[in-house]
């Protein structure tokens, strides 16, 4: 016999109810860990999330009151391979067109804003699909969240921060149409249509991508942004977007760059076709180790290019690059004097249906992919579609 508290007898059910979705599992191939909160977890939630000024038995009363509606609330938090605490958040079901998100903590460590943001982003992905609106209302959120929220695209307002999806592939008017269902603030939504007005009143490449960002995961689809396919080893992809690579390294992958959301691409300077604002297509190719799939595995947008002596891109990039001087060196042939190419992209999402070459052709894209190629909006539309199973 056990005498349990009701909060713990309704998280003990619901753990036995939803087994497989409490058992922890490794975020996208990484030595991190996510699943949903246990009670006998609370305290060290507490100890490592409460912030200054807030009492420990306010924060537990308030994550308490969330674990106690497993039907409405769900309170997931992600550890590292020692156990440590990194990020909790707790977001509701979706209620019309809004998931709600009363919790959003980041721990004092050093990965903590790179898997807060892999949560968020994973958070806006998948309720993009269900509900167009996201709204973060956690009065205590720390500096490093709440630069994590803006990076994002979430918009502060009267009531919180709201991030807006609209679907996958829409266009502008789409957009308009569908935020006006949302059920948004007047002062948000006023900031919002002005954004489309003004970018219906005067069509750019710029404008298109700030709405991109602002909106994403949508793409324009009637929009002249430039997109490129790019062929990348699958010994850099394992770092970057490939989860099934990067399980099966067990040591060496970069944690960053796995789960963040800003990474950086060395080529030659012969790639001078590449452009920003723009957006990218992933073709891991086979490369020398010969694990490459050849297959189109993901897309990012392009934030920045680059062209620069070596030492000069490795010093602007190498935070964000998996590159190691040796690789640079090897990139211009040893001419520490020779141009260099990089690009700056972030936001990458990973296809759930890889683009086999067969279909790329299909589409007007002809094998080999040995260099950066442009492709049509039509084409990344046709790649995104199968891409994403839409």
């Amino acid at each position: 016999m056990r005498v349990l508290q009701p909060t713990d007898l309704i998280n003990e059910l619901d753990s036995l109810r939803r087994e497989a979705e409490y058992r922890p599992v490794r975020l996208e191939g990484s030595q991190l860990q996510a699943s949903l909160l246990r009670t006998e977890q609370v305290g060290t939630i507490v100890e490592a999330f409460r912030r200054d000024g807030e009492r420990g038995g306010d924060v537990e009363k308030n994550v308490r009151h969330y674990l106690a509606q497993p039907g409405t609330f769900e309170c997931r938090f992600a550890i590292t391979g020692d156990k440590a605490p990194v990020a909790f958040l707790v977001q509701g079901r979706a209620t019309g067109s809004i998931i709600q998100v009363p919790l959003f903590r980041l721990a004092n460590h050093s990965l903590a804003p790179t898997v807060g943001r892999h949560l968020l982003r994973s958070l806006i992905e998948s309720a993009s699909r269900i509900a167009p609106l996201v709204k973060v209302t956690d009065t205590g959120i720390s500096e490093e969240a709440r630069l994590a929220l803006i990076e994002l695209g979430f918009v502060p307002s009267a009531e919180g921060w709201c991030k807006i999806s609209v679907g996958p592939l829409a266009g502008a008017e789409g957009i308009k149409e569908a935020i006006r269902e949302c059920g948004l603030s007047d002062d948000v939504l006023s900031k919002i249509v002005s954004g489309l007005n003004d970018y219906a009143h005067e069509k750019s490449i710029i404008g298109a991508a700030q709405l991109e960002k602002v909106f994403w995961p949508a793409k324009l689809v009637d929009a002249e942004i430039p997109t490129f396919i790019v062929p990348i080893q699958a010994q850099w992809a394992q770092h970057f977007f490939d989860s099934e690579l990067g399980s099966e390294l067990l040591f060496g992958l970069n944690n960053k760059l796995h789960l963040g959301i800003e990474g950086a691409y060395y080529c030659s300077k012969r790639n001078t076709l590449l452009q920003s604002p723009g957006r990218v297509l992933w073709y891991v190719s086979k490369g020398p180790e010969g694990k490459g799939s050849m297959m189109v595995k993901a897309c990012s947008r392009i934030e920045e290019v680059f062209i620069g002596k070596p030492k000069e891109v490795f010093k602007k990039f190498n935070r964000l690059g998996v590159y190691h001087w040796r690789d640079i060196l090897k990139t211009v042939g040893g001419n520490i004097d020779e141009p260099l190419l990089a690009f700056r992209f972030s936001m990458t999402e990973r296809f759930v249906n890889p683009v086999e070459l067969g279909t790329l052709e299909s589409f007007g894209i002809a094998p080999p992919i040995m260099s950066a190629r442009r492709i049509s909006p039509k084409q990344f539309s046709q790649v995104y579609r199968c891409g994403k199973t839409l």
